[in-house]
């Protein structure tokens, strides 16, 4: 990210960071999970929650540091049972991430996978154009789109947070042998892209879990509807698996930052004819490429 033109957009109202308003990771529901009855699980679980969040800062603040000049700060609302997360500002323009108790207790959420939400609530902040609206405007807010706010996880996020192992791995403990197949078929033996995958696939069960749907997110299908202009609020959890997948495939290094008015810089980016998708791109399920 530029940040001398992300100082001057701020500036100029057409990009606000405003402590009041905030996106989170999934629509409103009535899911909820409570903090355990035996005091033992709820306080183990809160540990492990805390110590993914650490290793998150630990990763990540450097990140944040570089490419906004701020502090990352993380708040857990652990006695929250809501299934869900929100990024804001405070009050002096540092990135606020909010993770509540009922989506770290979430039954489906993978220790990977709640890497994953933190990533993706980053990615509101550092993941680039395209960028939501404001209200009903056509000015634009501060907060990438909720499918940009995937593909950061994927592409830039977790490559990173993975890096460092929070302890070792092992697939069988979050997936199932046909899952952990295809994930190491599409990243071609590749034990982190695998698992990043594994960790998108986590956190779509975790998107389709608040609604019914006739089919489950899977890494064998993928979601075959073409949007025609840019879907900015949250796409299908089929179609939010196919963006994390993506990202997990695309070639350009994490370290490269997205912009926050040109979707192509520190993408992978289509150049050829519709037809042919380009390896790693946003699908077309909710990304709407601007030179087709």
């Amino acid at each position: 990210m530029n940040k001398m033109l992300f100082l001057l957009l701020l500036g100029s109202g057409l990009v606000k960071a405003s402590p009041h308003l905030k996106n989170d990771c999934l629509p409103e529901s009535s899911l909820q999970f409570p903090i355990s009855t035996f005091k033992s699980v709820g306080a183990s679980q809160e540990m492990s929650t805390d110590r993914v969040i650490q290793h998150f800062k630990k990763v990540m603040g450097p990140i944040v540091k570089k490419q906004m000049g701020k502090e990352l700060i993380v708040k857990l609302d652990w006695e929250n049972p809501k299934v869900n997360a929100s990024a804001t500002f405070d009050d002096e323009d540092n990135p606020v991430l909010i993770l509540f108790g009922g989506m770290a207790r979430h039954p489906e959420l993978s220790e990977d996978g709640l890497l994953g939400i933190l990533c993706h609530e980053l990615g509101h902040h550092l993941g680039g154009a395209p960028k939501k609206k404001r209200g009903r405007s056509d000015k634009l807010s501060w907060s990438s789109a909720e499918g940009q706010a995937d593909y950061y996880t994927t592409s830039k996020c977790l490559p990173l947070v993975l890096k460092e192992p929070l302890k070792s791995f092992n697939f069988d403990s979050v997936a199932k042998e046909n899952e952990v197949q295809k994930a190491m078929s599409l990243c071609e033996g590749q034990t982190t892209c695998a698992r990043i995958n594994l960790a998108g696939l986590s956190m779509a069960r975790v998107f389709a879990s608040l609604k019914y749907y006739r089919e489950f997110p899977s890494l064998e299908v993928n979601d075959d509807f073409q949007a025609w202009e840019t879907e900015l609020g949250h796409p299908h959890p089929q179609c939010r698996l196919d963006t994390l997948r993506a990202g997990a495939l695309c070639s350009v290094s994490p370290l490269i930052p997205f912009d926050i008015m040109d979707p192509s810089i520190g993408a992978c980016y289509p150049n050829r004819p519709e037809s042919e998708a380009t390896n790693g791109e946003r699908p077309r399920c909710w990304f709407r490429p601007t030179n087709l």
